[in-house]
Formats: C-alpha cells, sequence, structure tokens
C-alpha cells in the first residue's frame, strides 16, 4: 500500500495516524468511519492549538517552542514563517536552548522583505507575553 494512495472518501492516507493505516488497509473502517475519525482527529488537534496557545500566552517557554513547532510546519494552524519565528524567538528569550537552531532556520526560509515583520511581532509578543508573566 503506497502512502501516497488515498483512502475510499479521498481523506488521504499519509495523514492517518500509524494505528489507523493498517486498519485502512484491510477495509476495517468504512468511509463513514473515516470521516468521522478524520473530523475526531481535526477537533483534537484544534484543542491541542488552543491549550498551546493560551500556555504560550501565559509565559510557558515549553508552549511557545511547541506553537514555534506548530506554524513552522502548518500543524493544526496554517503554515506562518513569521508566527514561528515569534514563538521560537520567545521560548529562546527565556532560555529554551531548543529554539535557537529552528529560530535561526526560519528565519532563514523568510524572504529577506519579511524579516523585519517577523522581528517586530516576535518583539510585540515578547512584551504581551514575556514581561506581562513576569
Amino acid at each position: 500500500f503506497d502512502s501516497t494512495d488515498f483512502s475510499r472518501d479521498g481523506i488521504p492516507y499519509k495523514t492517518l495516524p500509524g494505528e489507523y493505516r493498517s486498519a485502512v488497509r484491510t477495509s476495517a473502517l468504512s468511509p463513514e468511519d473515516l470521516v468521522r475519525l478524520r473530523d475526531e482527529m481535526d477537533r483534537d488537534v484544534r484543542t491541542s492549538v488552543e491549550y498551546y496557545r493560551a500556555l504560550a500566552e501565559s509565559g510557558s517557554a515549553d508552549a511557545q517552542l511547541t506553537l514555534g513547532d506548530l506554524y513552522r510546519h502548518g500543524n493544526g494552524v496554517p503554515l506562518d514563517l513569521v508566527e514561528a519565528y515569534a514563538w521560537y524567538y520567545l521560548a529562546a528569550q527565556q532560555g529554551v536552548e531548543e529554539a535557537i537552531r529552528p529560530m535561526n532556520d526560519v528565519l532563514r526560509a523568510l524572504p529577506r522583505e519579511r524579516w523585519a515583520s517577523a522581528k517586530k511581532l516576535a518583539e510585540d509578543y515578547e512584551k504581551r507575553f514575556v514581561h506581562a508573566s513576569r
């Protein structure tokens, strides 16, 4: 079974978690079950993003790092490198060394003309979410 194949109702097979892929291969899930599963996964991702955002906005450096990852890869949120940079920056400013490399990678991936907006958003977030929590 090729991971680029689509399931019977058009849900990309490669987007399903591993434990569900074997069920799809063996046709243990109906098209209706797959739609329900996709909806549940979407709801779980949205809930997780809301949870991490609330923690990040309250000053949690670990949650800020996680939000950077989510925005960098477009997991549960639209892919947004400016937003990713801002969250990585906050985590790095609070001493999370794991945030430094992805922050720099994101900055290098951004077109130069977007660097200023990324840095400004990071500074705005720092005023709102780091200094406010101290």
